[in-house]
């Protein structure tokens, strides 16, 4: 059971992980994007 138990943690892991990568890129994109409206107005 604990090795069942420590592969579905290590797969949550990278997925979650990759989730917040995801997330901080989207947001970095995102403030970037906002950043530039600001400047150009």
């Amino acid at each position: 059971m604990p090795t069942t138990r420590a592969i579905n943690s290590g797969t949550y892991g990278k997925v979650s992980r990759a989730k917040l990568k995801a997330f901080v890129i989207v947001e970095l994109r995102c403030s970037a994007l906002f950043e530039r409206r600001i400047t150009s107005n």
